[in-house]
C-alpha cells in the first residue's frame, strides 16, 4: 500500500503490518519484498524486517531461491540469507534457464549454474546470435569472428569457423562458410 509516496504492507484484514517507509516496494516472493529506500534496495520480511540491508543499486525478486541484484555497477545473484550465489562482478547476468545464468563481461559471455558455479567460462564474445540461448540443447558461440556450436556443458560440438550458424528447425541449422 502507498500513501504520501511511501509503501508499505497490509494484510488481507487491511490491518497495516509494515509501516508505510519505503520510497519503492515489490510483492513478496519465497517470503520475502525487494524494498527500496533512498535509492537503495533490499529485503524484508513478512514482519517488516530487514533481512537483507538496502545496499544495491538495483534488485529483483526472488526466484528459486535467489535474487538479481547490482552493486557499483557490476550485477550478481544474492541468496534469502544475504550471502553471494555469485558476486556482484559482471556487467549483466541473465536469468536462470535450464539451470543455467549467461553472465557478460565486457564484450565476452560465460554461464554460471544454480551453484554459482562458473560453469562455461566468461570467454565467448558476445554478439545478437548468443542471447537466443541453448535451442535443442546447443548454442551458438564466435570466437574470433567466427560462429559454431556449443552443448551446455560448454563443450565445442561445432568448431568456430563459419561466417554464420542460423538456429535449428527440425534438428537441422544452417551453416555459412567463405570458400
Amino acid at each position: 500500500v502507498s500513501k504520501d509516496k511511501l509503501y508499505g504492507y497490509v494484510d488481507t484484514l487491511g490491518r497495516r503490518v509494515v509501516p508505510l517507509l519505503f520510497d519503492d516496494a515489490d510483492d513478496f516472493s519465497e517470503g520475502l519484498a525487494m524494498v527500496g529506500k533512498n535509492g537503495k534496495y533490499g529485503y524484508i520480511d513478512h514482519a517488516g524486517s530487514v533481512v537483507i540491508p538496502p545496499d544495491y543499486d538495483f534488485a529483483e525478486s526472488f526466484h528459486n531461491g535467489f535474487a538479481k541484484v547490482k552493486r557499483d555497477g557490476k550485477y550478481g545473484f544474492v541468496k534469502k540469507d544475504g550471502s553471494f550465489l555469485v558476486p556482484c562482478q559482471y556487467d549483466r547476468i541473465e536469468d536462470f534457464a535450464c539451470g543455467l545464468a549467461m553472465v557478460v563481461d565486457g564484450t565476452l559471455f560465460g554461464f554460471v549454474n544454480t551453484s554459482g558455479q562458473v560453469v562455461i567460462p566468461v570467454k565467448y564474445e558476445l554478439q545478437a546470435a548468443t542471447w537466443k540461448g541453448f535451442d535443442n540443447g546447443c548454442m551458438i558461440f564466435f570466437q574470433k569472428g567466427k560462429a559454431g556450436l556449443m552443448d551446455s556443458l560448454g563443450k565445442t560440438i561445432l568448431t568456430p569457423e563459419y561466417e554464420e550458424v542460423r538456429p535449428f528447425y527440425e534438428g537441422f541449422a544452417a551453416v555459412k562458410k567463405q570458400g
